[in-house]
């Protein structure tokens, strides 16, 4: 049981954290659209940026609006699907991955249209049992969970939340395991630089659920592991965003370095034509 003040504490976190993250992921859909990215990487990226600014934007209701003088059931269908959306990207990111790069199969992104499909479906399925509870007299309700609108009560929601969720994080620690150790002898150049720094979002993602989920199994008993996973958590967009900005500035001095060497060959080619 948290006492008042680290309540309080928590609460001062959403609202410092929160502009940062819409702030973030802002940026990386204004960049998607300012550079008109079109690549296969960066749809998965512009898909993900999206379910960062979705939960972003119910912190910020959260905010300007305490769950406790609202109705929930909007905001708190919303953040559902943007916690399922966000979880599901990361898990749909590194089996794509892992089917290229690892099981070597070649036109992966074809499968674009199918993954949006199946995000969405997914995303929609435990608000969708929510719902259909809440208004037929179940168990499961949209209402105030430590000040922010989420599915209640939680002791009934396991089936809907922590096995799904434990489910794909397990899946996604196996599946980065495996990526990580084909990129780790992946020579560095323009033909795979993107799907090495997509690999970085998920991965990112699965070291900050892995103590968000020890967190919640412990039952925010340790209030430092608390306030640092709230503070990861409110801040997924900045996260992502700092990531983002890495990777366009790692692929932008790459492709510098090769339109130089690419000249230098020219020029040393046009050198030794002219002495011969």
């Amino acid at each position: 049981m948290q006492t008042s003040e680290q309540v309080a504490i928590l609460s001062y976190t959403n609202i410092v954290c929160t502009p940062f993250s819409l702030a973030g992921s802002f940026y990386m859909i204004y960049s998607s659209f300012k550079t008109c990215a079109k690549s296969f990487s960066s749809r998965l990226v512009f898909c993900l940026a999206l379910s960062d600014l979705l939960l972003s934007i119910c912190d910020g209701i959260d905010i300007f609006v305490p769950a406790a003088n609202q109705d929930c059931t909007i905001v708190g269908f919303l953040r559902i699907f943007g916690i399922y959306s966000n979880m599901l990207w990361m898990t749909q990111i590194l089996s794509v991955l892992f089917v290229q790069f690892v099981m070597e199969y070649a036109g992966v992104d074809r499968l674009f249209p199918y993954l949006v499909i199946s995000n969405i479906l997914g995303s929609l399925a435990p608000n969708l049992v929510t719902l259909y509870q809440q208004n037929f007299g179940g168990e499961l309700q949209f209402g105030d969970v430590n000040g922010d609108c989420f599915i209640t009560p939680p002791s009934a929601y396991v089936w809907v939340m922590m096995i799904p969720f434990g489910t794909l994080l397990t899946l996604s620690c196996f599946l980065t395991g495996k990526v990580y150790l084909v990129f780790r002898n992946l020579e560095t150049g323009i033909g795979n630089i993107e799907y090495k720094q997509l690999f970085m979002y998920p991965a990112i993602l699965v070291l900050l659920n892995v103590p968000i989920s020890v967190d919640y199994a412990t039952k925010s008993q340790y209030f430092p592991l608390t306030l640092s996973c709230m503070i990861m958590f409110k801040s997924i967009g900045l996260i992502n965003a700092l990531q983002f900005r890495r990777a366009s500035n790692t692929k932008a001095k790459l492709m510098k370095e090769s339109q130089q060497d690419v000249i230098l060959r020219t020029l040393s080619q046009d050198g030794d034509s002219s002495f011969t």
